[in-house]
Protein backbone atom coordinates (compact mmCIF):
# COMPACT_ATOMS: atom_id res chain seq x y z
CA UNK A 1 0.00 0.00 0.00
CA UNK A 2 1.55 3.66 -0.78
CA UNK A 3 2.36 5.82 1.94
CA UNK A 4 0.03 8.36 1.63
CA UNK A 5 -3.01 6.21 1.24
CA UNK A 6 -1.69 4.78 4.54
CA UNK A 7 -1.59 7.96 6.26
CA UNK A 8 -5.26 8.96 4.64
CA UNK A 9 -6.59 6.08 6.00
CA UNK A 10 -4.99 6.93 9.36
CA UNK A 11 -6.15 10.00 9.48
CA UNK A 12 -9.93 9.00 8.24
CA UNK A 13 -10.26 6.35 11.45
CA UNK A 14 -8.62 8.86 14.02
CA UNK A 15 -11.52 11.28 12.80
CA UNK A 16 -13.83 8.60 13.19
CA UNK A 17 -12.85 7.69 16.48
CA UNK A 18 -12.70 11.30 17.93
CA UNK A 19 -16.17 12.28 16.30
CA UNK A 20 -17.40 9.09 18.02
CA UNK A 21 -16.25 9.81 21.34
CA UNK A 22 -17.49 12.98 21.06
CA UNK A 23 -21.04 12.06 19.86
CA UNK A 24 -21.18 9.54 23.40
CA UNK A 25 -19.95 12.71 25.26
CA UNK A 26 -22.77 14.76 23.94
CA UNK A 27 -25.08 11.86 24.57
CA UNK A 28 -23.91 10.64 27.95
CA UNK A 29 -24.04 14.84 29.33
CA UNK A 30 -27.75 15.11 27.54
CA UNK A 31 -28.95 11.74 28.82
CA UNK A 32 -27.65 13.47 32.45
CA UNK A 33 -29.47 16.71 31.93
CA UNK A 34 -32.27 14.62 30.92
CA UNK A 35 -32.42 13.01 34.63
CA UNK A 36 -31.86 15.89 36.46
CA UNK A 37 -34.63 17.69 35.13
CA UNK A 38 -36.91 14.71 35.25
CA UNK A 39 -36.12 14.27 39.05
CA UNK A 40 -36.53 18.24 39.37
CA UNK A 41 -39.89 17.83 37.78
CA UNK A 42 -40.97 14.84 40.31
CA UNK A 43 -39.67 17.31 42.83
CA UNK A 44 -41.86 19.80 41.89
CA UNK A 45 -45.01 17.89 41.20
CA UNK A 46 -44.61 16.36 44.89
CA UNK A 47 -44.14 19.54 46.33
CA UNK A 48 -47.03 21.56 44.72
CA UNK A 49 -49.05 18.57 46.08
CA UNK A 50 -47.94 18.79 49.36
CA UNK A 51 -48.75 22.66 48.83
CA UNK A 52 -51.98 21.60 48.04
CA UNK A 53 -52.90 19.23 50.62
CA UNK A 54 -51.51 21.63 53.30
CA UNK A 55 -53.99 24.13 51.52
CA UNK A 56 -56.80 21.57 51.79
CA UNK A 57 -56.28 21.90 55.66
CA UNK A 58 -57.79 24.37 57.64
CA UNK A 59 -55.56 23.96 60.85
CA UNK A 60 -52.09 25.85 61.72
CA UNK A 61 -48.79 24.00 62.30
CA UNK A 62 -47.48 24.78 65.17
CA UNK A 63 -43.48 24.66 65.58
CA UNK A 64 -43.31 21.35 67.50
CA UNK A 65 -45.92 19.98 64.68
CA UNK A 66 -43.53 20.59 61.63
CA UNK A 67 -40.56 19.03 63.82
CA UNK A 68 -42.37 16.05 63.72
CA UNK A 69 -43.57 15.42 60.41
CA UNK A 70 -39.80 16.64 59.56
CA UNK A 71 -38.77 13.09 61.66
CA UNK A 72 -41.40 10.74 60.52
CA UNK A 73 -40.21 11.74 56.92
CA UNK A 74 -36.34 11.24 57.22
CA UNK A 75 -37.06 7.80 59.18
CA UNK A 76 -39.74 6.67 56.74
CA UNK A 77 -36.94 7.52 53.93
CA UNK A 78 -34.03 6.23 55.75
CA UNK A 79 -36.48 2.80 56.19
CA UNK A 80 -37.06 2.67 52.51
CA UNK A 81 -33.21 3.18 51.83
CA UNK A 82 -32.40 0.02 53.88
CA UNK A 83 -35.00 -2.06 52.44
CA UNK A 84 -33.44 -1.33 49.04
CA UNK A 85 -30.10 -1.62 49.94
CA UNK A 86 -31.25 -5.46 51.07
CA UNK A 87 -33.31 -6.90 48.47
CA UNK A 88 -30.09 -7.58 46.21
CA UNK A 89 -29.18 -9.49 49.00
CA UNK A 90 -31.85 -11.41 50.59
CA UNK A 91 -31.46 -14.39 48.33
CA UNK A 92 -27.57 -14.61 49.29
CA UNK A 93 -27.81 -14.03 52.80
CA UNK A 94 -30.35 -17.24 52.33
CA UNK A 95 -28.42 -19.55 50.71
CA UNK A 96 -25.41 -19.08 52.96
CA UNK A 97 -26.98 -18.68 55.97
CA UNK A 98 -25.87 -22.23 56.68
CA UNK A 99 -22.25 -20.62 55.88
CA UNK A 100 -22.25 -17.89 57.75
CA UNK A 101 -23.45 -19.61 61.02
CA UNK A 102 -20.30 -21.58 60.82
CA UNK A 103 -18.21 -19.05 60.51
CA UNK A 104 -19.36 -17.24 63.20
CA UNK A 105 -19.03 -20.52 65.85
CA UNK A 106 -15.61 -20.99 64.68
CA UNK A 107 -14.31 -17.51 65.11
CA UNK A 108 -10.93 -18.14 67.70
CA UNK A 109 -11.86 -16.06 71.22
CA UNK A 110 -8.48 -14.35 72.09
CA UNK A 111 -9.93 -12.46 75.43
CA UNK A 112 -10.06 -13.42 78.84
CA UNK A 113 -13.19 -15.21 79.37
CA UNK A 114 -16.29 -12.72 81.88
CA UNK A 115 -18.17 -13.87 84.20
CA UNK A 116 -21.80 -13.09 84.84
CA UNK A 117 -20.73 -9.68 86.76
CA UNK A 118 -18.69 -8.43 83.84
CA UNK A 119 -15.00 -7.98 84.97
CA UNK A 120 -12.56 -10.78 83.88
CA UNK A 121 -10.57 -12.85 86.74
CA UNK A 122 -7.26 -10.84 86.31
CA UNK A 123 -9.06 -7.51 87.02
CA UNK A 124 -10.44 -8.68 89.76
CA UNK A 125 -7.40 -10.26 91.03
CA UNK A 126 -5.55 -6.61 90.40
CA UNK A 127 -8.52 -5.23 92.32
CA UNK A 128 -8.28 -7.20 95.27
CA UNK A 129 -4.64 -6.76 95.18
CA UNK A 130 -4.76 -2.85 94.83
CA UNK A 131 -7.24 -2.64 97.28
CA UNK A 132 -5.30 -4.60 100.10
CA UNK A 133 -2.45 -2.73 99.56
CA UNK A 134 -4.07 0.75 99.38
CA UNK A 135 -6.15 -0.54 102.52
CA UNK A 136 -9.00 0.69 100.84
CA UNK A 137 -12.72 -0.89 100.15
CA UNK A 138 -12.47 -2.18 96.69
CA UNK A 139 -15.34 0.23 95.34
CA UNK A 140 -13.38 3.06 96.62
CA UNK A 141 -10.18 2.33 94.83
CA UNK A 142 -9.61 4.23 91.49
CA UNK A 143 -9.10 1.22 89.85
CA UNK A 144 -12.26 -0.41 90.60
CA UNK A 145 -14.17 2.95 90.04
CA UNK A 146 -12.70 2.49 86.32
CA UNK A 147 -14.01 -1.37 85.78
CA UNK A 148 -17.52 0.60 86.57
CA UNK A 149 -17.18 3.50 83.77
CA UNK A 150 -15.67 0.16 81.29
CA UNK A 151 -18.59 -2.34 81.62
CA UNK A 152 -21.47 0.16 83.51
CA UNK A 153 -22.64 1.39 79.91
CA UNK A 154 -25.31 3.15 81.06
CA UNK A 155 -26.13 1.12 84.18
CA UNK A 156 -25.40 1.94 87.49
CA UNK A 157 -22.87 -0.34 89.75
CA UNK A 158 -23.84 -2.79 92.10
CA UNK A 159 -23.66 -2.46 95.93
CA UNK A 160 -21.42 -4.35 98.09
CA UNK A 161 -22.81 -7.66 97.77
CA UNK A 162 -26.04 -7.20 95.87
CA UNK A 163 -24.77 -8.26 92.46
CA UNK A 164 -25.21 -6.61 89.05
CA UNK A 165 -26.22 -3.20 88.61
CA UNK A 166 -29.06 -2.07 86.30
CA UNK A 167 -27.98 -1.82 82.72
CA UNK A 168 -24.72 -4.97 82.93
CA UNK A 169 -23.38 -3.07 85.42
CA UNK A 170 -19.81 -4.61 87.20
CA UNK A 171 -20.34 -5.80 90.41
CA UNK A 172 -18.00 -5.00 93.20
CA UNK A 173 -18.92 -7.64 96.00
CA UNK A 174 -15.81 -7.03 97.77
CA UNK A 175 -15.61 -10.43 99.77
CA UNK A 176 -16.84 -12.67 97.00
CA UNK A 177 -13.62 -11.15 94.85
CA UNK A 178 -11.54 -11.80 97.65
CA UNK A 179 -12.84 -15.52 98.31
CA UNK A 180 -12.20 -16.11 94.52
CA UNK A 181 -8.69 -14.57 94.17
CA UNK A 182 -7.76 -16.62 97.04
CA UNK A 183 -9.41 -19.77 96.40
CA UNK A 184 -7.39 -19.24 92.81
CA UNK A 185 -4.34 -18.34 94.57
CA UNK A 186 -4.43 -21.63 96.89
CA UNK A 187 -5.28 -23.76 93.16
CA UNK A 188 -2.35 -22.33 91.76
CA UNK A 189 -0.34 -23.23 94.52
CA UNK A 190 -1.61 -27.05 94.53
CA UNK A 191 -1.05 -27.41 90.59
CA UNK A 192 2.50 -25.99 91.11
CA UNK A 193 3.06 -29.21 93.71
CA UNK A 194 4.05 -32.60 93.33
CA UNK A 195 3.68 -34.16 96.47
CA UNK A 196 0.49 -33.08 97.91
CA UNK A 197 -1.76 -33.95 94.87
CA UNK A 198 -0.77 -37.56 95.30
CA UNK A 199 -2.05 -37.72 99.20
CA UNK A 200 -5.36 -37.91 100.79
CA UNK A 201 -6.51 -34.72 101.96
CA UNK A 202 -8.98 -33.73 104.58
CA UNK A 203 -10.45 -30.18 106.09
CA UNK A 204 -9.74 -29.22 109.49
CA UNK A 205 -12.37 -27.36 111.42
CA UNK A 206 -9.96 -26.74 114.07
CA UNK A 207 -5.55 -26.07 114.21
CA UNK A 208 -5.95 -29.66 116.32
CA UNK A 209 -7.56 -32.66 115.47
CA UNK A 210 -8.01 -36.16 116.55
CA UNK A 211 -8.33 -38.89 114.00
CA UNK A 212 -10.04 -42.17 114.65
CA UNK A 213 -7.98 -44.99 113.11
CA UNK A 214 -9.09 -48.59 113.03
CA UNK A 215 -5.87 -50.55 112.79
CA UNK A 216 -5.20 -54.57 112.62
CA UNK A 217 -7.04 -56.74 115.20
CA UNK A 218 -4.17 -59.17 115.85
CA UNK A 219 -4.44 -62.50 115.01
CA UNK A 220 -6.91 -64.34 112.61
CA UNK A 221 -10.16 -65.09 112.98
CA UNK A 222 -10.64 -69.43 114.39
CA UNK A 223 -11.54 -72.61 112.75
CA UNK A 224 -14.40 -74.07 114.65
CA UNK A 225 -14.18 -77.86 114.80
CA UNK A 226 -17.33 -80.21 114.49
CA UNK A 227 -16.81 -81.06 117.79
CA UNK A 228 -17.23 -77.86 119.03
CA UNK A 229 -20.80 -76.85 118.07
CA UNK A 230 -22.82 -75.71 121.30
CA UNK A 231 -19.70 -75.00 123.20
CA UNK A 232 -17.87 -72.13 124.33
CA UNK A 233 -15.09 -73.01 121.67
CA UNK A 234 -17.78 -72.35 118.91
CA UNK A 235 -17.78 -68.86 119.05
CA UNK A 236 -13.75 -68.61 118.01
CA UNK A 237 -11.41 -67.00 120.18
CA UNK A 238 -11.91 -63.76 121.75
CA UNK A 239 -9.91 -61.28 120.39
CA UNK A 240 -9.37 -57.59 121.83
CA UNK A 241 -10.13 -55.09 119.70
CA UNK A 242 -9.74 -51.23 120.35
CA UNK A 243 -10.06 -47.65 117.89
CA UNK A 244 -7.11 -45.60 118.40
CA UNK A 245 -6.67 -42.28 117.28
CA UNK A 246 -3.72 -39.85 116.28
CA UNK A 247 -3.12 -36.48 116.81
CA UNK A 248 -2.64 -33.96 113.86
CA UNK A 249 -1.78 -30.43 114.11
CA UNK A 250 -1.39 -27.88 111.45
CA UNK A 251 1.37 -25.70 111.11
CA UNK A 252 1.40 -21.67 109.50
CA UNK A 253 2.81 -21.06 106.33
CA UNK A 254 3.60 -17.58 105.17
CA UNK A 255 5.78 -15.18 102.82
CA UNK A 256 5.60 -11.21 102.11
CA UNK A 257 6.33 -8.51 99.73
CA UNK A 258 7.13 -5.07 100.47
CA UNK A 259 5.61 -2.08 98.37
CA UNK A 260 7.13 1.35 98.77
CA UNK A 261 4.56 4.45 99.52
CA UNK A 262 5.72 6.21 96.52
CA UNK A 263 4.06 3.46 94.25
CA UNK A 264 1.08 5.00 93.03
CA UNK A 265 -2.39 3.22 92.00
CA UNK A 266 -1.42 3.11 88.60
CA UNK A 267 1.67 1.76 89.34
CA UNK A 268 0.47 -1.21 91.02
CA UNK A 269 -1.47 -2.79 88.38
CA UNK A 270 1.78 -4.05 86.89
CA UNK A 271 3.31 -5.16 90.03
CA UNK A 272 -0.20 -7.32 90.82
CA UNK A 273 1.04 -10.13 88.68
CA UNK A 274 4.45 -10.16 89.70
CA UNK A 275 3.82 -9.98 93.34
CA UNK A 276 0.74 -12.74 93.01
CA UNK A 277 3.16 -15.41 91.01
CA UNK A 278 6.30 -14.83 93.25
CA UNK A 279 4.10 -15.61 96.34
CA UNK A 280 2.62 -18.45 94.53
CA UNK A 281 5.59 -19.70 93.59
CA UNK A 282 7.65 -19.58 96.93
CA UNK A 283 4.40 -21.27 98.81
CA UNK A 284 4.49 -23.99 96.38
CA UNK A 285 7.89 -24.70 96.33
CA UNK A 286 8.49 -24.72 100.48
CA UNK A 287 5.29 -26.58 100.59
CA UNK A 288 6.69 -29.52 98.06
CA UNK A 289 9.55 -29.47 99.61
CA UNK A 290 8.78 -29.90 103.32
CA UNK A 291 5.83 -32.79 102.28
CA UNK A 292 9.42 -34.67 101.30
CA UNK A 293 12.11 -33.70 103.13
CA UNK A 294 10.54 -32.01 106.27
CA UNK A 295 12.72 -32.02 109.14
CA UNK A 296 14.65 -35.40 107.59
CA UNK A 297 18.06 -35.91 108.88
CA UNK A 298 20.22 -35.77 105.93
CA UNK A 299 23.41 -33.89 105.18
CA UNK A 300 21.82 -30.89 105.96
CA UNK A 301 18.77 -31.05 107.83
CA UNK A 302 15.33 -28.66 105.99
CA UNK A 303 13.53 -27.50 109.21
CA UNK A 304 9.69 -27.47 108.61
CA UNK A 305 6.51 -26.85 110.64
CA UNK A 306 5.43 -30.48 109.01
CA UNK A 307 7.39 -33.80 108.83
CA UNK A 308 8.08 -34.95 105.34
CA UNK A 309 8.03 -37.87 103.81
CA UNK A 310 11.48 -39.26 104.45
CA UNK A 311 11.59 -38.26 108.00
CA UNK A 312 9.17 -40.97 108.32
CA UNK A 313 11.86 -43.70 107.06
CA UNK A 314 11.71 -45.80 109.96
CA UNK A 315 13.41 -48.72 108.70
CA UNK A 316 16.89 -46.94 108.09
CA UNK A 317 19.29 -49.87 108.33
CA UNK A 318 16.96 -51.87 106.17
CA UNK A 319 16.48 -48.61 103.39
CA UNK A 320 18.78 -49.01 100.43
CA UNK A 321 21.74 -46.69 99.81
CA UNK A 322 23.48 -45.58 96.81
CA UNK A 323 27.32 -44.31 97.01
CA UNK A 324 27.99 -40.84 96.32
CA UNK A 325 28.66 -40.32 92.67
CA UNK A 326 26.80 -43.77 92.23
CA UNK A 327 23.37 -44.48 90.22
CA UNK A 328 20.31 -45.20 90.97
CA UNK A 329 19.02 -48.47 89.12
CA UNK A 330 15.98 -50.95 89.04
CA UNK A 331 17.74 -52.98 91.99
CA UNK A 332 18.07 -50.67 94.40
CA UNK A 333 13.98 -49.96 93.58
CA UNK A 334 13.61 -53.48 94.67
CA UNK A 335 15.41 -53.38 97.46
CA UNK A 336 13.01 -50.43 98.69
CA UNK A 337 9.63 -52.53 97.99
CA UNK A 338 11.46 -55.42 99.82
CA UNK A 339 12.02 -52.36 103.13
CA UNK A 340 8.38 -51.41 102.84
CA UNK A 341 6.91 -54.96 103.58
CA UNK A 342 3.27 -55.25 103.42
CA UNK A 343 3.01 -51.43 102.29
CA UNK A 344 4.69 -52.62 99.07
CA UNK A 345 3.17 -55.61 98.32
CA UNK A 346 1.18 -53.55 95.51
CA UNK A 347 3.35 -51.58 93.06
CA UNK A 348 0.42 -49.71 91.64
CA UNK A 349 -0.52 -48.44 95.15
CA UNK A 350 3.18 -46.57 95.60
CA UNK A 351 4.71 -43.42 94.25
CA UNK A 352 8.25 -42.77 93.74
CA UNK A 353 9.37 -39.61 94.23
CA UNK A 354 13.37 -38.96 92.74
CA UNK A 355 15.86 -35.99 92.39
CA UNK A 356 16.65 -34.62 88.91
CA UNK A 357 19.99 -36.81 89.11
CA UNK A 358 18.54 -40.44 89.94
CA UNK A 359 15.91 -39.24 86.82
CA UNK A 360 18.59 -39.08 84.59
CA UNK A 361 20.28 -42.50 85.94
CA UNK A 362 17.20 -43.91 85.34
CA UNK A 363 17.22 -42.88 81.81
CA UNK A 364 20.04 -45.41 81.44
CA UNK A 365 18.28 -47.90 83.06
CA UNK A 366 16.51 -50.20 80.40
CA UNK A 367 13.55 -51.02 83.05
CA UNK A 368 12.61 -47.99 83.34
CA UNK A 369 9.38 -47.07 81.11
CA UNK A 370 9.29 -42.81 80.62
CA UNK A 371 6.33 -41.56 79.48
CA UNK A 372 6.59 -42.08 75.74
CA UNK A 373 7.18 -45.95 76.02
CA UNK A 374 3.95 -46.06 78.11
CA UNK A 375 0.27 -46.69 76.27
CA UNK A 376 -2.35 -44.45 77.57
CA UNK A 377 -4.79 -47.23 79.45
CA UNK A 378 -1.63 -47.06 81.70
CA UNK A 379 -0.52 -43.81 81.92
CA UNK A 380 -1.79 -41.32 84.92
CA UNK A 381 -2.30 -37.93 85.22
CA UNK A 382 0.19 -37.17 88.27
CA UNK A 383 1.95 -33.82 88.15
CA UNK A 384 5.49 -34.39 87.74
CA UNK A 385 4.90 -38.20 86.19
CA UNK A 386 8.10 -39.49 84.04
CA UNK A 387 7.27 -42.70 83.51
CA UNK A 388 6.92 -45.78 85.20
CA UNK A 389 8.71 -48.93 86.98
CA UNK A 390 6.69 -51.88 87.09
CA UNK A 391 3.70 -49.78 86.98
CA UNK A 392 5.07 -47.75 89.75
CA UNK A 393 4.64 -43.95 88.70
CA UNK A 394 7.72 -42.12 88.98
CA UNK A 395 7.50 -38.10 89.67
CA UNK A 396 10.87 -36.29 89.40
CA UNK A 397 11.05 -33.02 91.71
CA UNK A 398 13.45 -30.45 91.96
CA UNK A 399 13.24 -30.20 95.83
CA UNK A 400 15.57 -32.95 96.34
CA UNK A 401 18.83 -31.42 95.47
CA UNK A 402 20.98 -32.96 97.76
CA UNK A 403 24.13 -34.87 96.85
CA UNK A 404 26.25 -35.54 100.00
CA UNK A 405 26.00 -38.79 102.46
CA UNK A 406 22.68 -38.95 104.25
CA UNK A 407 20.73 -37.24 101.18
CA UNK A 408 17.81 -39.04 99.96
CA UNK A 409 17.83 -39.27 96.35
CA UNK A 410 14.72 -41.27 96.20
CA UNK A 411 11.71 -42.36 98.37
CA UNK A 412 9.53 -44.90 97.59
CA UNK A 413 6.08 -44.53 99.17
CA UNK A 414 2.50 -46.25 100.08
CA UNK A 415 0.31 -42.68 100.24
CA UNK A 416 -2.51 -44.61 101.71
CA UNK A 417 -0.63 -44.63 105.09
CA UNK A 418 -0.57 -40.52 104.93
CA UNK A 419 -2.67 -37.92 105.42
CA UNK A 420 -3.19 -33.88 104.48
CA UNK A 421 -5.02 -31.78 106.09
CA UNK A 422 -6.14 -28.27 105.04
CA UNK A 423 -7.27 -26.38 108.31
CA UNK A 424 -7.01 -22.80 106.63
CA UNK A 425 -7.01 -21.56 102.93
CA UNK A 426 -4.72 -19.04 101.25
CA UNK A 427 -4.79 -15.67 103.46
CA UNK A 428 -3.24 -12.14 102.22
CA UNK A 429 -2.89 -9.04 104.77
CA UNK A 430 -1.38 -5.61 104.52
CA UNK A 431 -0.38 -3.22 107.09
CA UNK A 432 1.95 -0.22 106.63
CA UNK A 433 5.28 0.50 108.23
CA UNK A 434 5.28 4.26 108.73
CA UNK A 435 9.34 4.23 109.84
CA UNK A 436 10.69 2.63 106.51
CA UNK A 437 8.07 4.27 104.17
CA UNK A 438 6.38 1.00 103.48
CA UNK A 439 3.36 -1.09 103.00
CA UNK A 440 3.91 -5.67 103.77
CA UNK A 441 2.23 -7.77 101.84
CA UNK A 442 1.40 -11.03 104.11
CA UNK A 443 0.32 -14.33 102.51
CA UNK A 444 -0.41 -17.02 104.76
CA UNK A 445 -2.14 -20.29 105.08
CA UNK A 446 -2.06 -23.19 107.60
CA UNK A 447 -1.55 -27.12 106.42
CA UNK A 448 -1.04 -30.16 108.53
CA UNK A 449 0.52 -33.91 107.60
CA UNK A 450 0.55 -37.10 109.52
CA UNK A 451 1.23 -40.51 109.28
CA UNK A 452 -1.79 -42.60 109.62
CA UNK A 453 -0.14 -45.74 111.51
CA UNK A 454 3.14 -47.34 111.93
CA UNK A 455 1.52 -50.84 111.92
CA UNK A 456 3.82 -52.95 109.60
CA UNK A 457 6.54 -50.19 108.89
CA UNK A 458 6.00 -46.51 108.58
CA UNK A 459 4.65 -46.82 104.54
CA UNK A 460 7.64 -45.23 103.23
CA UNK A 461 11.27 -45.71 102.81
CA UNK A 462 13.59 -43.29 100.98
CA UNK A 463 17.10 -44.32 99.57
CA UNK A 464 19.99 -42.06 100.24
CA UNK A 465 23.60 -41.90 99.72
CA UNK A 466 26.73 -43.02 101.34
Amino acid sequence: MDPKELEKLLADAAAKAAAETARAVVEAQTKAAEELQRKADEEAQLQAKIKAAVSAVQTVDTGAEKLLAEVEKRLNDQAESHKSALEGLESALREKAAELEAIQKSRMQFSEPRNSDGATYAEKEAAVFISKITKKPIEETKYAKSLVQKYASGGTAGAAGSGGGAGGAVRLPGQTWELEVSTNMENEIRRQLVVAGTIRQIAMPQPFMKLPINPDAGADATWVANSDFGAAASSGTARTHALKDIEISSAKLATKEYIAFEEEEDGLIALVPIIRDAITRRMAKTLDKSMLLGNDVGATTYAAGINGLAYYDGSATASPTVAVGGKLTFAKFLDARRALGVWGLEPSELIMFVSQAAYYDLLDDSTFQSTDKVSESRNTLITGQVGLITQTPVVVTAQMTGLAANDALAVLVNPRNFVVGNHRAMRIDTDDEVVNQRRVIVASMRIAMARLTSNEGSGVVAIRYV
